[in-house]
């Protein structure tokens, strides 16, 4: 299969398709939804640098900024697996990246379910993203 794995670590298409499940989960920001992909940018501008909390617990909306930090250091090491050429360190990264995306995925969408519908928004778009790394994690290794 060559969008799972390769015998050194993750395939490119693997990495693509990681990014682009994580990239394209629902958030509820402000008055309307977005994409993840658009909190990473405005992370990476500054908009939520003084907001960020670090509070898993806090509502929604306090977490965003600290879900786009967690998400673009996820997307970061990943990125940066794709231009190492050493498989050692290639893996390692890739696999930290995930891990980051995979927190910032569950940050968000811890909270009271019955209160707020933005967490199930997120989870139910999340779901690709989530099947997508127990995939990986599976073949990677379990198999």
């Amino acid at each position: 299969d060559k969008l799972a794995l390769t015998n050194m670590g993750y395939s490119l298409g693997s990495k693509a398709l990681l990014l682009l499940f994580h990239s394209i989960i629902l958030i509820g920001a402000g008055h309307g939804i977005g994409i993840l992909l658009f909190l990473d940018i405005t992370t990476l501008n500054g908009s939520y640098i003084d907001s960020i909390s670090r509070n898993v617990l806090e509502n929604y909306q306090a977490r965003l900024a600290f879900t786009g930090l967690i998400s673009i250091l996820g997307k970061a090491l990943i990125i940066l697996s794709i231009f190492k050429h050493q498989s050692l360190l290639s893996k390692r990264l890739a696999d930290i990246g995930q891990v980051f995306l995979t927190i910032s995925f569950f940050i968000l969408i811890i909270g009271d379910w019955s209160f707020l519908n933005l967490y199930i928004l997120s989870a139910i778009s999340g779901i690709p993203f989530f099947l997508y790394t127990i995939r990986i994690f599976y073949l990677k290794y379990w198999q």
